[in-house]
């Protein structure tokens, strides 16, 4: 048996060469990689990983060509195992090139009728479907008849960290910022900026890879806490040498401008939160001045689909390279558009296709001069 760990379209490659970089061997597969399936390698992926979406702990692989077969499989699993009557729980449905089931969310129904009659038929009890917070996520995953269904051992997805105190619209997704900054080569000697920041996404990223803060550093629970093989005592040993190695992040590295103001007072919360020293200007980007130098930006800039933008950001972004950062800073520009609609100085890379939301995006890599 193997575990799947999922992450976002278009990063499969990277997930697997950060996985290799753990110590953790992978098979890379559409949507992610698989895994040995030990307890070990599900805390260090849910803590370690940047870029992973969710850990998936098969309870069972079959064939499901139609629903009968799928709620027979699923009533025969020992589900007193993974379940109580006293928990609640969920199921995360995709099924994929099957005509046998109307849609995912069918599916699913199926499951969770098979699993309530198991506990009716052994106690006269149901446990409850409860889906904004179950105490266990289940997830069905059908493709082409082939089913498997799996225990959850992150339970909220990686992405969300667990750092965060506010939010603001159209926040970018934490593995995929994640994913810029190995794309872009950043390393904690860059003086990183970004004059679009938004939420910070990009950087309070930077900084938990400058200061090797594990991304789920700040987070409190997790799927696995549930799995029948979990260890409190193997799982807090491991924890604790992990925050052992978090170092202080340099001073005056990281730097942050947006004109909205309640992105930049968002992001200065959780500066107070993380103790991470990052610089904000509530300034326009042809006004934002980072105390150095900038060696590499990474940006996002607004765009119609996302964000109403009433100038053009990538004329300003421009001129900000050109200016401010004196042609001296490497860049790396997350847009909508497979070719950027402004001339930049320096030598662009050919784009890299990435996902974000939903949307087709290009990821542009600007060589400094």
């Amino acid at each position: 048996m193997h575990i799947f760990v999922s992450c976002p379209p278009k990063l499969e490659s990277l997930l697997a060469e950060e996985l290799a970089s753990l110590g953790i061997p992978a098979r890379k597969w559409p949507r992610g990689a698989s895994v040995e399936a030990t307890m070990q390698n599900v805390y260090r992926i849910n803590f370690e990983s940047h870029l992973a979406t969710r850990v998936l702990w098969p309870i069972k692989l079959f064939e499901a060509a139609h629903r009968d077969v799928l709620y027979r499989e699923a009533l025969s699993i020992e589900w007193d195992k993974w379940l109580s009557t006293e928990t609640t729980f969920a199921i995360d449905t995709n099924v994929t090139l099957n005509e046998g089931f109307k849609n995912s969310h069918f599916a699913g129904l199926i499951v969770k009728d098979a699993i309530c009659d198991y506990f009716r038929e052994k106690t006269g009890k149901r446990p409850s479907v409860e889906l904004r917070n179950p105490s266990i996520q289940l997830n069905l995953f059908i493709y082409k008849n082939r089913a498997t269904l799996s225990f959850d051992t992150s339970g909220v997805p990686l992405f969300k960290r667990g750092y965060r105190v506010s939010t603001v619209e159209a926040p970018l997704q934490e593995t995929l910022a994640a994913a810029v900054l190995k794309l872009a080569g950043y390393t904690s000697t860059d003086i990183l900026c970004d004059p679009y920041c938004g939420s910070g996404t990009f950087l309070w990223e930077a900084a938990l890879k400058s200061t090797h803060t594990a991304p789920g550093y700040y987070r409190d629970r997790w799927g696995f806490f549930k799995h029948p093989d979990f260890s409190v005592a193997a799982f807090n040993a491991y924890q604790e040498d992990m925050k052992s190695k978090h170092i202080s992040l340099r001073p005056y590295s990281i730097f942050g401008g947006d004109r909205d103001l309640k992105a930049i007072e968002s992001c200065r919360a959780i500066g107070s939160a993380t103790h991470f020293p990052i610089y904000f200007q509530h300034t326009d980007i042809r006004l934002f001045r980072p105390l150095q130098l900038p060696t590499l930006v990474v940006t996002n800039p607004p765009y119609g689909v996302r964000l109403k933008s009433g100038n053009d950001p990538y004329r300003a972004l421009a001129h900000f390279l050109e200016t401010t950062c004196q042609s001296k800073a490497h860049a790396a520009i997350l847009t909508p558009h497979p070719r950027l609609p402004t001339r930049f100085p320096g030598k662009l890379m050919k784009p890299i296709p990435l996902v974000n939301g939903g949307l087709d995006v290009f990821l542009h890599l600007l060589e400094a001069r």
